[in-house]
């Protein structure tokens, strides 16, 4: 009896494709908000998910990233 191995199935998680969303519904109730303050709301992604989303929104101009001096990340979205 042989057993037939199969490559792991890779697709995106359902979290990597909404964290995008998610990032735009809390940014769009709160406003302006500290990086970490944003990956606890979203606890349900994982720190790297949220800082990509974040990375590559902020690329494309869909969100604004501060960092004064020596304050935290602050994270907020253009005005409209």
């Amino acid at each position: 009896m042989s057993s037939v191995v199969t490559p792991l199935q890779t697709s995106p998680s359902t979290s990597s494709i909404d964290v995008h969303d998610a990032v735009l519904h809390r940014l769009e109730e709160v406003g302006t908000c500290l990086f970490n303050d944003l990956v606890d709301a979203l606890g349900e992604y994982a720190w790297n998910e949220v800082f990509l989303a974040v990375d590559t929104m902020s690329r494309n101009g869909e969100l604004i990233l501060y960092h004064p001096g020596r304050s935290p990340l602050r994270v907020f979205l253009p005005a409209q």
